[in-house]
């Protein structure tokens, strides 16, 4: 036994070694967490490499997700299969976090007939079928309103909503409710009102998360999304502890045990002191991030000009850049003892989208004689995708899935999406195209790494 011991200890330093000097930071990370697996898994729990805790053992087990119960379930198997040096692009499913896609509907109404174009709940049910077909797991709708004056307007309507939730919970995915709303002035980010319309806007929001929040078959439920004023402002602080009690209202009216709520901060925003307080609140149960962070400085916008493949430095610069947002991320949310969802990250198939990943025309933030400001170019989008897969690997017992903006799905490519936002290319210009180039091709093809016999939830398994 100290011989076949000895021979594996042996084998498992020269193999790191080897890792250490073919790979990065991030999967350095994701090989030395699948060893510590294994060698717990063949050796018991005090083998030589510590074993990083599942979030769920820490927190109400009430609220751990399914999936990461069913993955842990599974993790010798996962830990011997990731001893083969596979490259950090091949998904692994016990480790990596889980990958979805958001689904939008940003129109003023919400009509009936399923041969309008317009037809939110016909787009959706053809996004999870894709979605699905390509081996995603989860799906987040992104719920829209238009707020003017405080007054909520727009679709989708909470029965679709409700009718596309069931459709994907009958495809095996896991579903995510992300309610968003624009302004008249903008993005929602700086809008905090006040006076008489603080109270119509308060007033019909909380009804909207409880309405959403009494919909059957949700996994999580974001209470809101981007709100880096209000979250900012201390007298909202009651406003938004009323919203956390309104959505676990309404899961416990419909016998939803496992629903979780939690909110999706902006990425310049998750740490603040406002941030802080609504992470600490009892029935929190999950940290959203809306990561749409620059990769590219625009002083060295000329490192992305042109619509060619992203060089190999300038890739792993972006790379650099992620990792090192996710490890300020887990220091920051290392006090709340919870699990961190990317819960939006997003880029537009054009030139210096990394420079500014937020925008509809990234080349409006690079100077005005810059090589092709406004350049179609999907190459940029694949590598922003393709490198934060690469940062997030192996980091899954923290960061427990990552969705991407937006699925473009077959309803919705033909007229435009977009009509209240009065933007002739407007949040369509997001979209992820799942065979036509770009970070949605990227994505199937990462999809399809999914080793056989180890897939999350599997309808057959109990």
């Amino acid at each position: 036994m100290n011989y076949v011991f000895g021979s594996l200890l042996n084998f498992c330093v020269v193999t790191l070694r080897r890792w250490r000097e073919a790979y990065n930071k991030a999967a350095m990370h994701h090989h030395c967490f699948c060893l510590s697996k294994m060698l717990s898994s063949l050796f018991g729990s005090n083998s030589l490499l510590p074993v990083r805790k599942p979030w769920r053992i820490q927190r109400r087990s009430r609220r751990a997700s399914p999936q990461i119960e069913l993955l842990e379930s599974r993790s010798m198997m996962a830990g011997i299969w990731c001893l083969t040096p596979d490259p950090p692009l091949n998904y692994q499913p016990s480790v990596d976090p889980i990958v979805g896609a958001v689904v939008t509907a940003f129109v003023s109404q919400d009509p009936q007939d399923a041969d309008d174009s317009y037809d939110v709940l016909t787009g959706w049910i053809a996004a999870v079928d894709e979605l699905s077909s390509v081996g995603a797991r989860e799906v987040s709708f992104a719920v829209y309103r238009q707020v003017n004056q405080g007054i909520l307007s727009g679709g989708p309507s909470v029965e679709t909503v409700a009718a596309a939730v069931a459709y994907a919970n009958e495809n095996n995915l896991s579903v995510t409710i992300l309610p968003v709303f624009e302004t008249n002035s903008g993005w929602r980010g700086e809008y905090d009102p006040t006076g008489q319309e603080r109270s119509v806007f308060q007033n019909q929001y909380e009804q909207w998360i409880f309405e959403l929040s009494k919909i059957e078959g949700v996994d999580r439920l974001n209470i809101g999304s981007e709100l880096n004023q209000m979250v900012a402002n201390p007298s909202n602080a009651e406003f938004f502890a009323g919203l956390i009690d309104d959505a676990q209202a309404g899961f416990d009216m419909v016998g939803n045990q496992d629903g979780r709520i939690g909110y999706a901060a902006n990425y310049d925003a998750f740490a603040n002191d406002g941030h802080r307080v609504l992470f600490s609140q009892e029935n929190i149960d999950f940290i959203g991030i809306s990561a749409y962070k620059w990769l590219t400085p625009a002083v060295d916008a000329d490192s992305v000009a042109g619509t060619n493949e992203i060089s190999p430095e300038v890739f792993d610069s972006f790379v650099e850049n992620w990792t090192g947002f996710l490890d300020e991320v887990e220091d920051a949310v290392a006090e709340f003892d919870l699990p961190v969802v990317i819960q939006e990250v997003g880029a537009v198939q054009k030139n210096y989208a990394s420079v500014a990943p937020f925008a509809v025309q990234p080349g409006d933030f690079v100077a005005l004689d810059a090589e092709d400001r406004y350049g179609f170019d999907p190459t940029e989008q694949e590598a922003i995708f393709k490198s934060i897969i690469v940062a997030l690997d192996g980091r899954g017992d923290t960061f427990e899935s990552v969705t991407f903006w937006t699925w473009e799905h077959q309803a919705s490519r033909g007229r435009r999406t977009t009509d209240v936002l009065g933007v002739e290319d407007g949040f369509e210009s997001f979209a992820i195209y799942p065979k036509d180039g770009g970070g949605g091709e990227f994505l199937v093809e990462y999809l399809a790494t999914y080793p056989d016999g180890i897939a999350i939830n599997d309808p057959n398994d109990e």
